[in-house]
């Protein structure tokens, strides 16, 4: 950024905007007048914050807390220096409203993340009060993990209780100076893994529609703003859904059956089918297009799955004839490219 002319200001931290005289004022007593102003300024964004008190009707934000806070733990090598667990595979110990789940670190170690409810549950946070207490969470919860971190009692008390919450705004672009990008404008808990993703599809998105408006900076950040502000709704209330799913769904039979049958049909007919997860994994399909894709499929998988009692018996002729009947149509309508895979 440096090398192409970017002049780099740390340590001032934004602390007042007049939006009309286009002026920020900072901490260390300094004030910058601007032309463009793109809040990138986290999920505490003040530029979101100055936008809702100069138009609360325009710029409503809300913040929706997860009811569930987190520990990271770590689960280290064995004496070895090999990983204790399949360093290739995510780890969860799904419990209904709580869970641990286990990430592969470089060096063969697992960071840990336990989730629990804040408060008022069986376990929660608030009740663990005592060494005993923790002891008998996991013993009871999780009794596999005991032998493989021998640190968890003392991580669990030194380290701190992180919260996850969702940030939505209803209108992310002032005229034509001013955008919310990022966590500032729809931050997301992190259960499907797009929270970064999303942010950098913002840029890529507003510089699309700055080269399609030929540099028309009012009419690429109104259509910047009415086409992604859609697609991040979409990503945060899958991502909310995939907290259910790994918390709880993972442990059913019913659904482990279903993402069976869906593994199936994208290995029989890989020319006619993706799963929404792969579309929104491997593919820059727009959120929300995959979002809708998905409960076309739902309904596809609820009616081949009723009555199976296992994979081995899909009857894939039938499989067929409704990714024709269904989920075909929808991808030639919407112009979805089920072969070009990142």
């Amino acid at each position: 950024a440096e090398k192409s002319g970017t002049r780099l200001h740390f340590e001032h931290s934004p602390t007042e905007i007049d939006f009309k005289k286009k002026q920020i004022g900072f901490s260390n007593s300094k004030t910058a007048s601007y032309d463009l102003l793109f809040g990138a300024d986290g999920a505490g964004s003040l530029i979101r914050k100055a936008l809702s008190q100069q138009d609360p009707k325009q710029f409503q934000q809300s913040t929706d807390w997860l009811a569930a806070d987190y520990k990271e733990l770590l689960l280290p090598t064995k004496k070895d220096g090999t990983a204790a667990l399949d360093p290739k595979a995510l780890h969860i110990w799904p419990r209904g409203s709580h869970m641990l789940m286990g990430l592969a670190n470089l060096d063969g170690s697992f960071t840990m993340t336990l989730y629990l409810p804040k408060e008022k549950a069986t376990w929660s946070f608030s009740r663990l009060k005592t060494d005993v207490d923790i002891q008998q969470l996991f013993e009871e919860e999780f009794p596999d993990t005991l032998a493989l971190m021998p640190d968890f009692l003392s991580d669990f008390k030194s380290h701190p209780e992180g919260s996850l919450g969702t940030v939505r705004t209803s209108k992310w672009t002032d005229g034509e100076s001013v955008a919310l990008l990022g966590d500032a404008a729809h931050a997301i808990v992190p259960f499907f893994g797009q929270g970064m993703n999303l942010g950098f599809e913002d840029t890529t998105t507003l510089l699309r529609f700055l080269e399609e408006n030929k540099n028309d900076w009012a009419k690429a950040l109104k259509a910047y703003d009415e086409f992604q502000r859609p697609n991040a709704h979409a990503i945060a209330e899958m991502a909310l859904e995939n907290w259910a799913e790994m918390r709880d769904r993972v442990g059913d039979p019913q659904f482990l059956l279903r993402k069976k049958v869906e593994g199936i049909l994208e290995k029989e007919f890989p020319q006619e089918y993706r799963s929404r997860y792969g579309m929104i994994t491997y593919t820059l399909v727009p959120y929300a297009l995959a979002q809708q894709a998905g409960q076309v499929q739902e309904k596809m998988l609820q009616e081949l799955c009723s009555g199976l009692a296992s994979a081995d018996g899909l009857d894939l002729k039938k499989s067929h004839q409704l990714i024709q009947r269904d989920f075909l149509p929808f991808v030639e309508k919407n112009k979805i490219n089920l072969e070009k895979y990142l």
